[in-house]
């Protein structure tokens, strides 16, 4: 890294799961790389990561680019062109804004990118292309991989020269003929219940991997767009397209109040816990298709889970122990340096107010003969009644506030009151997720890391 950091020229790469070449972002480049001093350049590449799926904040070397810029350690940005640094237009503009503000060279170097401008609207234009064109992209990839997936459960599939071929996997694609036969005779959301768990365990796969075959007209030997089936002469069916369309009609019906169920179950779950081993995000798993189920590292590290039950009853006693240790003395210096700002802001209102009404009334005694109506000088005294009825309203807006002053003991003592007793359970869970930093799963106990820890008497509870 060079001595000055305002020296450092910075080629930024994106290489995603579509192969995208890195020799040829690379290359592009190299006639730029050849002015500079070895010394003063830092390439960084993202590999294997699609702009698409994955946000700025996970793109680690986006990241890093950023740090850089914003501690002015960059005067010199190189990029293939727009889509490497982003499709989604609101993070392409949050980048620029920073490259802008810092007054960074931004130079894309493929031939045919219109370079950059510091006019952010016009960057934002080019930026709504970018995203359009990332749509187009994903679309054209979606239909591709509905044609000619890479793997399908059921079949073997063979590359070839003309693209892949197909065969039926005689075990699996009997399974998928079966899941297909039974879901055409499900009736109730037990039975479609009953009938995903079985096919997970027989498959291997998640629920939504089930769900997502019977969704797929693929294993009728079609794909589906804008409503229409279309025939794939490449594939052998496993089951006939009105076999296909009878399991759906019942798909219909049932998978909504699957997703209900589902999401009635998993919102019991107040915040996601995190393994003390790894300190990555834990799993939710389910025994059974619609129960309530229980959290597992995803690293599988041993003995670290803990049941949606249980954790929640955690996290319900962290509540309740925080609430009982309320720090009110800082909560009352809190309250009380709010609304004495709030008070500043809104005496300057009240000055200005005054002043224009002032102003106004001595515009009119000087220059109008308020004896002689005339447009002008009616305007002005609208102007006055507006301003009159403004100044009402600010003067019970300090009347409140100096009444919440006076009274700020028992504000302190409400909230404390209100937060510890009258509650719903929803507003209880919406609580948690506002105090609740952290969840970290140990073998036989929870540690919680707590946000505002300035207004309890405990940072971390256990």
């Amino acid at each position: 890294m060079p001595n000055s950091p305002a020296q450092l020229k910075v080629l930024y790469m994106r290489v995603s799961s579509e192969n995208q070449s890195e020799e040829m972002q690379l290359n592009a480049a190299k006639r730029y790389l050849e002015q500079y001093n070895p010394d003063e350049v830092l390439i960084l590449c993202d590999h294997g990561i699609s702009a698409t799926k994955l946000p700025l904040h996970k793109r680690p070397q986006l990241v890093k680019l950023l740090d850089l810029v914003r501690e002015d350690k960059v005067d010199t940005l190189l990029v293939y062109q727009r889509d490497r640094l982003a499709r989604d237009f609101y993070e392409y503009l949050t980048i620029i804004s920073e490259l802008i503000k810092h007054d960074v060279n931004v130079i894309f170097t493929a031939s045919n990118s219109p370079q950059f401008n510091k006019d952010i609207v016009l960057e934002g234009a080019y930026a709504i292309f970018a995203q359009h064109e990332g749509h187009l992209i994903n679309k054209r990839t979606s239909d591709a991989r509905k044609q000619a997936p890479h793997r399908i459960f059921g079949y073997d599939v063979t590359k070839t020269e003309n693209g892949r071929s197909y065969s039926i996997n005689e075990q699996r694609g009997e399974l998928v003929k079966q899941l297909f036969s039974e879901a055409a005779n499900v009736e109730t959301l037990e039975e479609f219940l009953s009938l995903l768990t079985k096919y997970k365990k027989l498959m291997k796969r998640k629920v939504e991997d089930v769900l997502k075959i019977l969704k797929q007209p693929f294993y009728a030997g079609y794909y589906m767009t804008q409503n229409e089936y279309h025939r794939l002469p490449h594939v052998p069916a496993i089951i006939t397209l009105d076999e296909y369309k009878s399991a759906n009609k019942k798909l219909e019906q049932l998978e909504k109040q699957y997703y209900e169920l589902k999401a009635k179950t998993q919102d019991n779950v107040f915040i996601r816990p995190i393994c003390f081993i790894c300190n990555s995000e834990m799993s939710l798993k389910m025994n059974t298709v619609g129960t309530e189920g229980y959290f597992l590292c995803n690293r599988n590290h041993e003995l670290v889970d803990i049941s949606i039950q249980q954790l929640n009853k955690v996290i319900d006693e962290i509540v309740t122990e925080a609430l009982n240790n309320l720090n009110t003395n800082e909560l009352e210096k809190k309250c009380i340096s709010f609304l004495t700002s709030l008070k500043k802001a809104n005496d300057q209102d009240k000055t200005a107010c005054l002043q224009a009404i002032r102003h106004i009334e001595y515009k009119l005694c000087t220059t109008y003969n308020l004896s002689k109506p005339c447009n002008e000088a009616q305007k002005l005294l609208e102007e006055i009644r507006a301003l009159e009825s403004k100044l009402n309203n600010i003067v019970q807006k300090e009347q409140k506030i100096n009444e919440c002053l006076r009274e700020i003991n028992e504000l302190v003592r409400l909230i404390q009151v209100m937060l510890r007793e009258n509650l719903e359970d929803h507003e209880r869970r919406l609580l948690a997720k506002m105090m609740i930093k952290n969840l970290i799963v140990h073998h036989d106990y929870v540690i919680c890391e707590l946000f505002f820890h300035e207004f309890f008497k405990s940072e971390v509870l256990t």
